[in-house]
């Protein structure tokens, strides 16, 4: 429609993303016309982005907080704006440009942790994805068993296995020493043995 402050009008259907041209003409009572073009372009974004978060790797435990987490994340209407990260779900860092990958610090104490992140998209949507991964800064306890046991002066006059077991409450166990066997006569004879948890701690017993 046509009033004192402008022209108005209603497409016929919903206009698509993309460049759009419009073309008005106007004429007045004595028969004078005139004409102008506009052309804009109309950029909808409603779907929010797609993305992943992978901390250290996949590994399935660390022993330090400083982990680094490879970000991937896509929008193929408007694209990804910025990201930011929480421990909680609760408590967020401030927004950033996105970027992988990423240098962040896991919260204390040990235990298993969980890191979010919230990736933007170009029109203000957002989508919030997670890894977890536990923290284990303590060694596991290693033991060690002699076989068979000394006799009450301590001594053996047999070959003496020694076997190491070992346990750990937080990540578990990923190696020890295999069983030693002593052929050699000698008194005090040091026998080591060692043992790594799965987020790389390692013990040792002799």
């Amino acid at each position: 429609g046509v009033t004192a402050q402008g022209i108005s009008y209603l497409p016929a259907a919903d206009l698509t993303n993309g460049e759009h041209t419009v073309q008005v003409e106007v004429k007045d009572f004595a028969g004078n016309q005139t004409q102008q073009t506009w052309s804009f372009k109309i950029q909808t974004d409603a779907t929010p982005p797609t993305g992943s978060i992978m901390i250290e790797a996949g590994a399935e435990a660390i022993s330090k907080t400083e982990v680094t987490l490879l970000l991937f994340a896509a929008d193929p209407e408007s694209g990804i704006t910025q990201m930011r990260f929480s421990n909680d779900a609760a408590n967020w860092t401030a927004w950033m440009p996105y970027l992988s990958p990423k240098t962040y610090n896991l919260s204390p104490p040990d235990g298993t942790k969980t890191v979010y992140v919230e990736y933007k998209n170009g029109a203000g949507l957002t989508a919030i994805f997670s890894d977890t991964i536990i923290l284990d800064t303590t060694p596991p306890v290693i033991t060690a068993i002699i076989t068979p046991a000394p006799n009450a002066a301590g001594w053996n006059n047999t070959d003496v296995t020694v076997s190491f077991s070992a346990t750990d409450e937080l990540s578990g166990i990923a190696n020890v020493t295999s069983p030693i066997t002593v052929i050699t006569e000698g008194f005090g004879q040091l026998i080591t043995g060692t043992a790594a948890d799965k987020a790389g701690n390692q013990s040792v017993k002799s």
